[in-house]
């Protein structure tokens, strides 16, 4: 189906299939609604707005269905597909949020927003913001550390997961950096200097 406006209350219309009888234009309230009729009963017929086009605004709103479009876009003003958009974002490994991590409230179910453990299928780029301080992918993370992926999985791998802190005033990393005993002497990890 092609719908264009001509001017404020002309349309061009051509359909695909040869149905016409099934198709009506109707007017109301400042607007040209392209209608789909069905009977509802033997003596009934009702009008379901599929397409309208606005005389004020020359916007037009499809109230019913999808728009799918042939092709994607070549041009700046071109309309995009989710698929071409999706494959751009794919293409750059976009950071994409996916939601929070809780190790103590957070839900595995596969709609939840705020996990208990990192997804074992992830895509680069996939973020978490961790809400609940604890070891995730490997690293101990504080309230507000981004979890990000940096390679494509489909198991568990703490490899594939890479921590931006957002605390790092005074950190301190360490093997079990959760707790200290008061008066103890601490003892460097390593030669890095920088593990206790």
């Amino acid at each position: 189906m092609i719908i264009k406006a001509t001017g404020s209350n002309a349309v061009t219309l051509a359909l695909e299939r040869n149905n016409l009888s099934s198709w009506k234009w109707m007017n109301s309230g400042g607007s040209l609604a392209l209608y789909n009729n069905w009977t509802t009963s033997s003596t009934a017929t009702e009008y379901f707005p599929v397409i309208t086009y606005y005389h004020s605004t020359g916007n037009i709103t499809i109230n019913k269905g999808d728009l799918t479009l042939k092709n994607n876009p070549t041009s700046d003003m071109h309309a995009a597909t989710k698929a071409y958009v999706d494959s751009i974002l794919a293409a750059n490994n976009a950071m994409t949020f996916k939601g929070t991590i809780d190790s103590t409230n957070g839900s595995d179910a596969a709609d939840s927003t705020n996990r208990k453990t990192l997804p074992a299928t992830h895509n680069a780029g996939d973020t978490y913001r961790v809400i609940t301080a604890d070891t995730y992918a490997g690293k101990y993370c504080e309230v507000g550390t981004l979890i990000i992926c940096v390679k494509d999985g489909t198991a568990a791998a703490d490899a594939d997961w890479t921590s931006v802190e957002t605390n790092e005033d005074g950190a301190v990393i360490g093997t079990t950096p959760t707790s200290s005993t008061d008066n103890a002497i601490v003892r460097w990890n390593g030669t890095s200097g920088r593990i206790i």
